[in-house]
């Protein structure tokens, strides 16, 4: 009798290797599988997501990163570090912050703790902490290590979600800033192209954002002009054609001036690859916004993309999922969990 296979849960293979979990005890463990089929796993670490075959993993008490092979070619001795991109990561050390490339040489050298985001096009936004923790001051910078903008901009810290956030991306050739409470963009090279007046809004993506002046929102493009008139209470972003948008307490998708998706969700969040994370009547779930625009799921929080796979709790236990629908559950309830019930 041949011995037991045990079951993968396996996401795509890119760039010669895919991520998988598989059980190991009560716990689910992620690993990957190789082109020559075979499986590589990290006891005593954990391993982050992929951003530009780059993934983080903490181990030992410090960070480093390994490729997409499996081998660690920066060895976990941060104490914090960005996720890779465009060739280049933020690495933080007491008292110091290096920009360092994937052979772990040394672009830029900083005195400070500095917090940033992924490149875009050569540019990233940085940001300082002030010594109360509230007020984050924010600027531009180069993939030299430069400042096209020095950290002038001043935000208030609502949320530790405040300090990386997807909607400081430099995109369509504008970044998002605040000054004084008020949103607005500058260009590449830091002039202001969209004033500072709006109360919220995201980056833009195919040339347009979402906006909230005055109570009510909308969408404008990359000019500044309104697309999408203000008539709603809150705004998200445009995929595929769908803004989704609140009205009367409860999110949905407008497509042509049509309801596409039911406004019936609770809540509305960060997209991925074609897949919206959602509430509804207390439990999260996603859509495929290129399929048949179907609510999937009955989870306890908001899902998490991790390299193809989507990562839930269900019941209190860890799990995660493929697109084949392929599914692996902890067998105990994660310690994430029972620290919110206690």
């Amino acid at each position: 009798m041949q011995p037991k296979q045990e079951k993968l849960v396996k996401g795509p293979f890119f760039e010669g290797s895919a991520t998988i979990y598989r059980k190991n005890g009560l716990f689910i463990e992620k690993g990957l599988q190789l082109d020559n089929s075979t499986n590589a796993w990290f006891p005593g670490a954990h391993i982050g997501s992929f951003y530009d075959g780059m993934a983080a993993i903490d181990k030992d008490n410090g960070f480093g990163f390994i490729n997409k092979k499996g081998e660690i070619v920066i060895e976990p001795k941060y104490l914090a570090y960005s996720e890779f991109s465009e060739g280049l990561s933020f690495v933080f050390n007491p008292p110091k912050t290096f920009l360092i490339n994937k052979n772990e040489e040394v672009i830029a050298e900083f005195d400070e703790a500095i917090f940033a985001d992924e490149f875009r096009d050569g540019i990233v936004k940085v940001g300082l902490l002030d010594e109360s923790i509230e007020c984050f001051t924010e600027g531009m910078m180069n993939n030299k290590g430069g400042y096209i903008v020095d950290c002038r901009y001043k935000r208030k810290i609502m949320s530790p979600k405040d300090l990386i956030d997807d909607n400081d991306l430099y995109s369509c050739g504008l970044m998002r800033m605040c000054d004084n409470g008020k949103f607005g963009f500058l260009d590449g090279e830091g002039n202001i192209k969209i004033p500072f007046k709006y109360d919220k809004v995201s980056r833009f993506i195919n040339d347009q954002a979402a906006f909230v002046l005055d109570g009510k929102a909308g969408f404008i493009n990359t000019a500044g002009d309104i697309v999408l008139p203000p008539i709603y209470e809150d705004a998200a972003y445009m995929r595929n054609g769908i803004y989704f948008v609140k009205k009367d307490g409860y999110w949905g998708g407008i497509r042509f001036n049509e309801v596409a998706v039911g406004f019936v969700y609770d809540k509305i969040v960060e997209y991925n690859y074609g897949v919206v994370f959602m509430k509804l009547n207390g439990y999260w779930g996603f859509m495929d916004i290129w399929g048949k625009l179907e609510f999937y799921g009955k989870f306890d929080s908001q899902p998490i993309y991790d390299d193809g796979l989507i990562l839930f709790y269900e019941n209190g236990r860890r799990g995660v999922l493929n697109a084949y629908g392929d599914k692996l559950v902890a067998d105990i309830i994660s310690d994430e969990v029972l620290s919110h019930l206690n």
